[in-house]
């Protein structure tokens, strides 16, 4: 199978990519070291959307600056692509701004209750895809 190597992905192709990936990874900090959750998640004007529990993930991550990352990879063709986004997480506490996120179509797939809405900022956003063209379904091996 002939490579073809990596290639940088501009702002909008890293945007695009990430509205189709179904989940993705929140990193941020835990006791002064790194921590890795998966989170299912929706894109938005406003930012990646995140519906999660009160507790581990709010009280990390308000206020804070973290990195999310998506990615869709095809092992067989050994092809692929990343996007990273580093930005400042905020728990959504403006009524008017819940009310409208709550509303998107995004559902949990952890059980449990799950009605608090944390926002990642599109702060700087980057991206690589290797291999050559996309995976055939771009979200559907992210993980």
């Amino acid at each position: 199978m002939e490579q073809v190597g990596t290639v940088e992905l501009s702002r909008e192709e890293c945007l695009s990519l990430l509205a189709g990936a179904p989940f993705g990874r929140l990193v941020l900090t835990e006791g002064a070291l790194p921590a890795v959750l998966p989170v299912n998640f929706l894109l938005d004007s406003a930012g990646i959307v995140i519906r999660t529990a009160e507790g581990s993930i709010t009280s990390l991550a308000d206020g804070s600056v973290v990195a999310f990352q998506a990615d869709s990879i095809d092992p067989v063709r050994q092809a692929g692509w990343t996007v990273t986004v580093v930005g400042r997480a905020t728990v959504v506490r403006d009524e008017l701004q819940r009310s409208r996120l709550a509303a998107l179509p995004l559902r949990p797939w952890a059980p449990g209750r799950r009605d608090t809405l944390v926002v990642v900022d599109l702060g700087l956003v980057s991206g690589r895809r290797i291999g050559g063209a996309e995976p055939a379904h771009a979200g559907s091996d992210a993980g």
